[in-house]
């Protein structure tokens, strides 16, 4: 939630909801007293909005704790039984859904595969078919909002590019998904709900300031500082993909040749690996595959350079190479104090060890100097739980801004 300064009287009192909100959500027990004492409330203020809380199904009592001479305090922690949000992620593949806690508990989970026509309309369909059967499935509890996660890049102001000719209007979404009943809506990319699921549930959780990089068939990544993302003037901050980092003539679907996005991609795995069978180099992967070179893909190129296969090591060192190289540039612009990356990687990997070698050189040593780079704690998770962690944000979060 966007807050205005200065506050008025009613944002003041959302402000402290927020507040108490999001000292349960980091403790998940905590009594009244020291929420007063992490918070600076005063005990009638936290008496009175926890009340309200309790209202709305957000928080619950939970016995006592321990005495330490008076009354036995009264024990706060989220309510996991009176609500839940909606996370839906969407890529061209399909799409994956769940019904999530305010505290990150899972409800319930499924996965929608995508064949025939893939057409925006025809998408927004099975995501709101989708919505109605998670929203049937847990209508004995109240629904906080609907976050959707889509694999795409911003394309315009209101708009996402999902693959090379989905256009996604958030406005239509929006207008559809609103007369099923529920009022919060949420639509990002995938890295935007990474950042803050890793914000909420992971790595992330005491970091002030974080970049995510997910390197899939898109590179997508989001810049989080100050409990927000950053989206800058026209949504385009942190977009890295197309910056140029190599001199090959790979053209990227922006028009250019060499962006980060045309090599490093899953797509520009693959693309690079059959440039160089083309160039003349031999792998055993072709031979195991029979010569069918429709059948290669990233991650079987990367599985066989931890066998290793001598082309597909080449094309894996390469794209670290690449990776390394865009993260100095980052780290090197606004100095976060982590960097994660999502999507194909991994933190003990080939890949990761040239992304280091990257690193050191071209990064300014202060900048680097205890900046963690590496996996973040949510990839084990559905995309459609960082959908869903949107939703959560908006509870527990506030970005200021000063009046116009």
């Amino acid at each position: 939630m966007e807050i205005t300064l200065p506050l008025t009287q009613d944002q003041i009192k959302w402000v402290n909801r927020l507040t108490i909100l999001q000292i349960i959500q980091k403790f998940g027990e905590i009594s009244k007293s020291d929420i007063a004492r992490y918070s600076g409330l005063s005990p009638a203020t936290i008496s009175i909005l926890s009340e309200a809380l309790k209202s709305d199904g957000l928080i619950d009592e939970k016995g006592t704790g321990e005495s330490t001479g008076g009354r036995r305090p009264t024990v706060l922690t989220l309510n996991e039984k009176h609500h839940y949000m909606i996370g839906i992620y969407v890529s061209k593949y399909g799409i994956s859904s769940c019904g999530m806690t305010m505290s990150g508990g899972i409800l319930t989970e499924d996965d929608l595969s995508m064949f025939g026509d893939r057409s925006g309309s025809r998408i927004l369909d099975n995501v709101t078919r989708v919505i109605q059967e998670i929203m049937r499935h847990l209508s004995n509890r109240r629904c906080l909002g609907i976050g959707i996660a889509v694999e795409a890049e911003p394309y315009a102001l209101d708009s996402f590019l999902l693959g090379s000719n989905v256009l996604i209007r958030k406005q239509e979404w929006q207008d559809r998904i609103l007369t099923l009943g529920c009022e919060t809506i949420r639509i990002e990319t995938k890295s935007n709900a990474v950042a803050v699921s890793e914000k909420l549930y992971g790595k992330a959780k005491d970091a002030f300031s974080f970049f995510v990089l997910d390197i899939g068939e898109q590179i997508t990544s989001a810049y989080y500082y100050q409990d927000a993302i950053v989206k800058g003037f026209n949504q385009g901050a942190g977009n890295i993909a197309h910056v140029r980092v190599s001199n090959r003539g790979i053209k990227c679907k922006c028009g250019k040749s060499g962006c980060f996005n045309a090599v490093a991609s899953t797509i520009g795995i693959e693309e690079r690996f059959l440039i160089k069978l083309k160039e003349g180099s031999t792998s055993k992967l072709v031979e195991d595959l029979k010569g069918d070179l429709t059948a290669v893909t990233a991650k079987q190129i990367y599985d066989y350079a931890v066998q290793g296969d001598r082309l597909s090591l080449s094309v894996i060192r390469e794209t670290g190479g690449y990776i390394g190289t865009v993260l100095s540039y980052v780290i090197n612009a606004i100095n976060p104090e982590m960097v994660l990356i999502t999507g194909m990687y991994n933190a003990n990997s080939i890949m990761n060890r040239e992304i280091n070698k990257s690193l050191n050189k071209l990064s300014a040593h202060r900048n680097l100097n205890r900046v963690y780079v590496g996996e973040g704690g949510m990839y084990r998770f559905t995309p459609a739980l960082g959908a869903a962690a949107l939703i959560a944000h908006d509870n527990l979060r506030l970005s200021f801004r000063g009046q116009q």
